[in-house]
């Protein structure tokens, strides 16, 4: 007999199937990971609720004992436990704020506690030579034992039951070579037209390095950046892209150090979903020791993806803008990942499509140039002209 569902059904049947794959996932950091999850959420919603984060840590030092009993005497891969070391820095660091901002002795007592149950962990999955995982000593580390991180067999279910993809890895793995082939070509060309201008070798590589020495902009100052930018971009966008809804609430913020360990150049995060008041925070990474962004393409093309991809689609869903998503669709899940990377991703590609509207429309003359166009284009002109910044946007992207 064959099963037949109705779309409710059916996708209600998915969501239970992406839920079963992530608590079936054997990560050894998702254990840390969920200190500094848990914590960040009622950080941004409510600050230190001295109460709640007492029941919190008690709650969350039971995990950790358990993941301890239960992960001791089993192998894993150093990039595995290169993975968890990071979310262990999280997690330290925001049991650090905590215990600062609080003066309650018996919250701080069970921070404290907390505190010993990380670096319990910590030791017993150390990596010799990982510190504090700055991004080459990282990757020197990866060189050193390479990059498996044991999922293989666990692939294949991830796969299917929690990204609900229909294709098997290698068919997955040969569309990716055969989207590479596409665009290797695009990104080697973008290299030799910049190479010609900064001098350079016409690699990515070179190209890439000689972006970075001729930025004026420092990753201690993009965040200034980024609010200027994003100032004159948002009404291109609306203008070029797509529609924001009127109660769109993001606010961008500085990536605290809690979490930029596992978040080295940007993310977004929305909340709120079921209230009449969802609201999104894009974090900007700015810790050198991570791999933040710097010149104005590539914080450009960071606001872009960020917010116009992930900010802007997660309030547009939420607030029911446009389309209409059913409760089911709203539940977070494994597929919000796939489905908003790859929205966020098309946005960049979108962006750069305008733009080179934009520059034909320059070029040709032939219409005036609308008031979002004319602010874009008295923007480029602080760094680099409109001409130049086209050039190292084409080649980010």
């Amino acid at each position: 007999m064959i099963a037949r569902f109705t779309t409710k059904e059916s996708l209600a049947k998915k969501w239970l199937e992406s839920g079963r794959t992530v608590l079936e996932l054997d990560e050894l950091g998702k254990d840390a990971g969920l200190i500094t999850d848990t914590f960040v959420a009622h950080l941004v919603k409510e600050g230190v609720n001295e109460p709640r984060f007492k029941i919190l840590a008690d709650r969350l030092c039971e995990v950790m004992e358990a993941a301890i009993e239960r992960r001791t005497g089993k192998k894993y891969s150093p990039p595995a436990m290169m993975l968890a070391q990071y979310q262990i820095i999280g997690a330290r660091e925001i049991l650090q704020l905590i215990a600062s901002q609080s003066s309650d002795p018996e919250l701080k007592e069970k921070i404290e506690r907390l505190q010993k149950k990380v670096e319990e962990f910590a030791e017993r999955f150390k990596v010799e030579g990982f510190t504090d995982g700055e991004f080459t000593e990282a990757m020197g580390l990866l060189k050193k034992h390479g990059s498996a991180l044991g999922r293989e067999s666990f692939y294949p279910k991830a796969l299917r039951h929690g990204f609900d993809f229909k294709e098997c890895p290698l068919q997955l793995e040969k569309n990716a070579l055969k989207w590479i082939s596409e665009d290797l070509p695009k990104l080697r060309r973008a290299s030799r037209k910049h190479s010609k201008i900064l001098k350079c070798d016409p690699t990515p590589e070179a190209v890439t390095s000689a972006l970075k020495s001729k930025s004026d902009t420092k990753p201690e100052q993009a965040l200034e950046t980024v609010l200027k930018i994003r100032y004159i971009v948002q009404p291109f966008v609306t203008e070029k892209m797509v529609n924001i809804n009127p109660e769109y609430d993001a606010k961008v913020v500085e990536t605290p150090p809690y979490l930029s360990p596992i978040i080295p150049t940007g993310a977004a995060q929305g909340f709120d979903t079921f209230t009449d008041l969802p609201f999104t925070r894009f974090y900007l990474t700015t810790d050198p020791k991570r791999a933040p962004d710097s010149g104005f393409a590539d914080l450009t093309n960071l606001l872009v993806h960020e917010e116009y991809g992930h900010c802007v689609h997660f309030s547009n869903t939420a607030k029911k803008f446009a389309a209409k998503a059913s409760t089911i669709e709203l539940l977070s899940s494994l597929h919000e990942g796939a489905i908003s990377e790859g929205l966020s991703f098309q946005r960049e590609l979108e962006f750069l499509d305008a733009l080179r509207s934009l520059d034909k429309k320059l070029r040709r003359k032939y219409a005036p140039l609308t008031k979002s166009e004319n602010g874009y284009v008295e923007l480029t002109k602080e760094f680099g002209g409109f001409d130049a910044t086209l050039l190292e946007l084409e080649f980010s992207t």
